[in-house]
Order: C-alpha cells, then structure tokens, then sequence
C-alpha cells in the first residue's frame, strides 16, 4: 500500500512537471522566493515610508538578495544614504544603475533603472563620495554633506506576482518538506516570532523571551558593571557596554520587581561603540538584565545577581513638580546629566530626547523604577558641536535645555 502511495505521488509530481513545462516562463522564479522577497520589500518600504532608515535598507537588501531587481537596489542606496551609511549607498545604486547581479532572462529589459531614478542613483553616488572625502580628512568640525532628498517609486507593489502552475508544483513540494523538515520549521517560526518581538517596543513581552531564553542572547560582547552587594536598593548604579557596527537599544529589567522593566535607550545613529549608565530601583535579591537589540544582527544579552541590603524599592506615592532642575555636560564623545524628578508613581520622566546639531541621537523611554533624581550617562558624535535635551514627564510637562560640547 505504502509504496502505491509513494508511486501515485511519483506520478503526480511528474504530471505536474510535464503540464508546467509549457507553461512555465523561462525567467518564472518559485513561489516561495516570489513571496519571501514579496513580504520584505512590503516590510522595507513600510520602515522607508516612516523614515526608519537601517530597518528599510535591512528589510530591502533581503528582498533585493531573492530577486535583484534595480529598483529596490536603489531604494537600499536611498535608505542607506538617509542612515549615512556611504559605503552601502554606493555600492546599491550601482548595482541599481548597472543592473547587477542580471535578473533572470525574459525581466532584464523591463525593469531596467528609469529616469528621475537613474539621476537621483547617480547623486547617491557622488553623495557617497563626497562624504568618504570627509571621512579621510578626520576633522572634528566636519559633518559631512547632506544626503540628497529621498524619491520613492509612486507605485510601491512588488514588481512580480506568483505564477499558478508554479504555484501548483511549489504546493506540493511544500508538503513534502513539512513533512520531512516539520520541526526545523517549527523552531524556525518560532525563532521569527520572537524576533518580531525584539524589534518590537513592548518591553514585558521583551522580558519575557529574554528571561525564558537567556542561553540563545547571552553575550560576552555586552557588558554589565553592577556591584554584587549595593546598601540601597533604591539606588543600583548600572552601567552597560557594547560594541556594534550598527545603532540598536538598551533595555534594563529587574526580575524582582513587580514590573521588571526599567527603561530603554534607544541609539540613533552609528557610533561603533554605545554605552547606557543610570541608577535603578531593585526591591529583593535577583538578577538584572541587561539587552542590546541592534537594528541588523542578533540581540546580545548579559545578567547579574545582584542583592540589595536595604533601602526601599517601591515608587513612592504623592506629587511633586516632575521636571526639574537639570544639569547636563558634554565633553569629549560622553554625557552625563543629572535631573531633579522624584521618580514616583504619579510623578516621572516618561521620555528624554538627545538631539545632536538638531539630529536625533538617543532617547530614554523611563519608568517609576529609575532611581529619584534622574542620572543618566552614554555617548555621542565628538564632531557635534551642541546637544539638546528634551524632556516629557508622566503629567505632560516639558522642558528642553541645549549645551554646547567640550572638544
């Protein structure tokens, strides 16, 4: 019976080849590909749309790496360009103008580069170049020129559709490697799944794949410096550290807590190394965890036990003015401030904005968990000339305070 079975599908599978074999174009590309590089473009130009530059030019180039079109190899040059990525925007808007790696025959002509595209490739380019010049020349007042304006196709839908009898054949090997890769998949999906969560703001549910497991994230490239032993736990110095290519986030939960996430810190731009210092509230005997979620590659995490003698944990209760003083400085690539906020329950920091020469460089997403007196330290451009601080607390106050930076 078994092996009728396996002959009728032998039988099937051939049928469907011979009836696809005529209709079928040459340059048809599988199913699976067509929708796998579907699903990233829709992904890229969603963050391209927002101005999310490194998640457009990582979502891009993924698709671009399925089916080459020119098109989306100068989107990657555009994204790239906006994130001041020079090297990534000249080597995609030459692939868009050359039209490299070639499409599959029969698509070559069609999707060929076209005009205002071609120009706006071109000024990439020399965009690229000019800021590698100021690269070379190192010099501590210099910010480069301003990548040229963006110019999205008016048409954002993929540039192919699956065909039905390649459909068809894809279908039923599918079920095939279901069958045969059923828990590879499995865990592939589920890998995914968390991943999505990653990138994601929602710090619990962070937490929560972090914690069950650690093992996959733990990291020796992120570093943590707490004291083991700290004689209040209303007042935990934790410092984090990491090198990365590219910018990401710094999340910091407290597993004893009764809401274990403290805060985040979200980099901006490049820097190659970022750094994320501050004082938490710790309430019992148990580990902080730290995690660097970079915009391409992997999360890295770090955990340490850590037990507070006394003092006390808990947000305390009551109002008070939720901003105010602020003192900042700035020297040499690092900064630290320090902030009068009672930090409670009904009075706290809910965000803080660094802007650099009118750039965004970071901002802190905080909670009630944050030590009173809000001390923050991390890194910056030292070719920035000032930085702004900008402040939201939990009842809607603002403030904003620019100091210039210490060469």
């Amino acid at each position: 019976m078994r092996n009728r079975m396996t002959l009728h599908w032998i039988a099937t599978t051939l049928t469907i080849l011979i009836l696809t074999a005529g209709t079928v174009p040459s340059f048809a590309y599988e199913d699976t590909v067509i929708r796998d590089a579907d699903s990233a473009y829709k992904k890229g130009m969603v963050s391209y749309k927002r101005g999310e530059w490194w998640q457009a030019v990582e979502k891009l180039k993924e698709s671009y790496s399925l089916i080459p079109f020119p098109m989306t190899a100068y989107l990657v040059s555009s994204a790239a360009s906006q994130a001041r990525d020079s090297s990534t925007a000249r080597q995609y808007a030459g692939k868009a103008l050359n039209n490299q790696p070639p499409l599959e025959k029969g698509l070559r002509s069609k999707h060929r580069l076209k005009e205002p595209f071609i120009s706006k490739a071109n000024e990439i380019i020399s965009w690229a170049e000019a800021s590698d010049k100021v690269v070379v020349s190192a010099r501590a007042d210099s910010v480069g020129p301003r990548p040229p304006t963006v110019k999205a196709p008016a048409d954002e839908i993929f540039m192919l559709k699956p065909s039905t009898p390649t459909s068809l054949y894809t279908g039923v090997l599918e079920r095939q490697l279901l069958v045969a890769e059923g828990q590879k998949r499995k865990e592939e999906a589920y890998r995914l799944a968390d991943d999505a969560v990653l990138r994601g703001s929602d710090g619990a549910a962070i937490y929560k794949i972090v914690r069950n497991k650690f093992d996959r994230f733990a990291s020796n490239s992120l570093v943590m410096k707490v004291t083991d032993e700290v004689e209040n736990g209303a007042v935990v110095p934790v410092t984090l550290d990491v090198k990365s290519a590219v910018p990401g986030r710094f999340w910091l939960f407290a597993e004893q807590n009764d809401d274990p996430v403290v805060a985040s810190f979200n980099y901006h731009i490049a820097l190659g190394s970022y750094k994320f210092s501050s004082r938490i509230k710790m309430c019992r005997r148990g580990y902080i965890y730290g995690v660097f979620i970079p915009v391409q590659g992997e999360p890295q995490a770090v955990r340490r036990s850590v037990n507070p003698i006394g003092g006390s944990c808990q947000p305390e209760s009551g109002n008070g003015p939720v901003i105010g003083d602020l003192k900042v400085r700035a020297k040499k690539g690092v900064f630290k401030l320090i902030l009068k906020s009672p930090m409670t329950r009904e009075a706290y920091i809910r965000t803080l904005e660094i802007r650099g020469d009118g750039n965004p460089v970071a901002t802190l997403t905080a909670s009630p968990m944050m030590s009173k007196n809000l001390y923050l330290s991390g890194n910056y451009p030292r070719k920035l000339k000032s930085l702004t601080i900008k402040l939201k607390g939990s009842d809607g106050s603002r403030k904003q305070q620019k100091v210039n930076t210490a060469q």
